[in-house]
């Protein structure tokens, strides 16, 4: 097995065990969040893509909608963040070369740190740490994505024991969808295992769930995928499908926009349309995987993840790839 299969397992505990340490933690922390003129939410890579989903939780709970700034683009909004202000910063390593030199530009501001590192320089430097003792992750991130993700529902949720209780239930549900959805991804990833590309597509929250997937993907089978908003997939990059290609939909709410208008009308271009979302569809000849998720959309890309983290996987052992290793970076990207 695996090192990234064995940590893909590990995710309803590393899951569990952070909420169980920070639930009463980030209750201390409603009044600070409320009163912060801004939110700024800063990383890179994973990390950016956890900023991006994890922003609907503050929305959907807080009433707040935090600013997602690339750790590269720190530097142009640096005299906008203020001592008013709140900069949660994301780092599975602490030592991400944008991300430290981010750092440099937010000495004026309260910088709280999610990391899996608490001896980081990024944990250092900052005046909260919340550190996601996810344990060693060897492989693209996939543990640590989530914990990540789950430390934002947290911190969005702390002002109400309702929405925590929501964010409480999430480990269980992942524990059940990693088995639920075994049988169908070993299925994909060998019809997946000689395509020329992928196109993943996300709607709400889920677009970064497209795009974390598609950069998964893009690491451990050296597969070009793209991962980007449906709706906007729909303004011009659809004149790139021919018949044959690959689309994955991933979607928590099937009906907001129409989701079967969409997969019908990539099927008559020829594409081979997949569906990845959490409804009980009638059986109609939908090539999908149905999640147990959470009923709220603003806190499901944690779920919604999990299939592309284990197609990612099996997609690589099936064209002789090995899951673990990296062509031209490393885990850490720290220095060019």
């Amino acid at each position: 097995m695996s090192c990234m299969l064995n940590e893909i397992y590990d995710q309803p505990a590393v899951l569990q065990k952070l909420y169980n340490d920070y639930r009463s933690e980030v209750a201390k922390l409603v009044t600070e969040l409320y009163k912060a003129r801004n939110i700024f939410l800063i990383g890179t890579g994973s990390s950016l893509y956890a900023c991006y989903a994890g922003a609907y939780a503050f929305t959907r709970f807080m009433n707040k909608i935090p600013i997602v700034i690339p750790s590269s683009e720190v530097s142009y909004v640096a005299e906008t963040v203020g001592k008013e202000d709140i900069a949660i910063v994301i780092s599975q390593s602490g030592e991400s070369k944008e991300t430290v030199e981010a750092l440099d530009y937010l000495s004026k501001t309260s910088v709280w740190a999610i990391t899996n590192s608490a001896q980081s320089t990024l944990a250092r430097a900052a005046s909260s740490v919340f550190c996601l003792e996810a344990g060693q992750e060897v492989s693209s991130a996939t543990k640590t994505y989530t914990a990540s993700l789950m430390m934002l529902y947290m911190l969005a949720a702390c002002g109400t024991g309702d929405e925590m209780a929501k964010v409480g239930a999430i480990p269980y549900m992942v524990a059940d969808n990693i088995e639920a959805v075994k049988g169908k991804i070993s299925i994909w990833a060998a019809e997946f295992k000689d395509v020329a590309d992928i196109f993943i597509l996300g709607t709400g929250p889920n677009i970064a769930t497209a795009k974390e997937a598609a950069l998964m993907i893009k690491e451990k089978t050296f597969i070009p995928a793209e991962g980007e908003s449906l709706i906007e997939f729909r303004h011009g990059p659809i004149e790139v499908v021919e018949p044959g290609t690959k689309v994955v939909l991933v979607t928590h709410n099937l009906n907001k926009i129409n989701i079967s208008m969409h997969y019908q009308q990539l099927s008559s271009l020829g594409a081979d349309v997949r569906l990845v979302h959490n409804a009980d569809l009638p059986d109609i000849g939908v090539k999908d995987i149905e999640l147990r998720s959470t009923q709220e959309e603003a806190i499901s890309a944690i779920n919604m993840v999990i299939p592309f983290q284990l197609l990612a996987e099996n997609i690589a052992v099936n064209r002789g790839l090995e899951p673990d290793t990296f062509r031209y970076i490393n885990k850490v990207l720290n220095k060019y």
